[in-house]
């Protein structure tokens, strides 16, 4: 009997930050299991960043067991006029899903879909389609597990704040992280009449139906965050992998065109 390979499907935004923290991931997580096999599927506004073409180009040591898959772009002329960068993320990752939903059923006519991965918390519609694939659903999160937690209680917190947040004067408490202050909040979610703040409240609510997820961070930095988001949901919450640092190699951008590599940032950080 021919043996079924088991695949994992990634699906970033199109935005060059998070394309480069999860094409990194995606790169190590293939080298450490080669018996996976995984596609990076890439939705375009426009162009692919300039930065990451940079990066296909260049790099040599791309794993054969992970392909990367370009969308055609998405233009902003099939947008309204005046969209928020936040929402031409979204606009372009739901108007590519058509053909991610061919790709993803392409995959599960030769293979076993282990996970599908949205490689971006703005690429979360890509999920609703693990249901249909009966597979298990995972968040790549580019930022810290504090960071994580505090969207992922940011439902409570609208529904226990009735002001605006960046009008809230009370420290906010939550489990795990320091004590912040409503202002100190990412400004999308600082004004509720912003045009990105529901639907940024609409996809944290959707981070509690997710299997887990896959947070750019280290249990050396983090490890009192995750013990206490774990402790708190008493198993009602999805898992949280901590799976950082990763950091792509790219050439750094003054006049020494100096290479960075893993040991140039690890002494970055050791000096912090």
């Amino acid at each position: 009997m021919e043996k079924i390979t088991s695949h994992i499907a990634i699906v970033s935004s199109p935005w060059f930050s998070c394309l480069a923290s999860a094409f990194e991931f995606s790169k190590r997580f293939a080298n450490l299991h080669p018996n996976f096999q995984l596609s990076f599927i890439i939705p375009i506004l426009e162009s692919l960043p300039s930065a990451f073409k940079s990066i296909l180009e260049s790099d040599q040591t791309l794993p054969t067991n992970l392909n990367p898959i370009l969308l055609p772009p998405i233009s902003k002329d099939d947008m309204p006029p005046n969209v928020e960068p936040f929402l031409q993320k979204k606009l372009t990752l739901i108007k590519s899903l058509p053909l991610i939903h061919d790709i993803l059923n392409s995959l599960t006519s030769n293979s076993h879909l282990s996970a599908l991965v949205a490689a971006d918390a703005f690429a979360l519609e890509v999920l609703d389609f693990a249901k249909e694939l009966k597979t298990l659903s995972f968040i790549y999160f580019t930022s810290s597990a504090m960071a994580l937690s505090v969207f992922f209680h940011l439902p409570g917190l609208h529904d226990m704040i009735s002001c605006d947040f960046g009008d809230f004067s009370e420290p906010i408490r939550i489990p795990g992280c320091v004590q912040i202050h409503g202002i100190d909040l990412p400004e999308p979610v600082q004004n509720r009449s912003s045009p990105t703040y529901k639907p940024l409240l609409e996809m944290t609510k959707r981070f509690h139906s997710v299997d887990g997820f896959l947070v750019n961070s280290f249990l050396e930095m983090e490890g009192s965050t995750v013990e206490a988001f774990t402790n708190e949901g008493n198993g009602n919450y999805p898992h949280l992998y901590l799976v950082g640092p990763v950091a792509a190699e790219t050439k750094h951008s003054n006049s020494s065109k100096e290479k960075w590599s893993d040991s140039n940032w690890l002494r970055w950080l050791e000096k912090c």
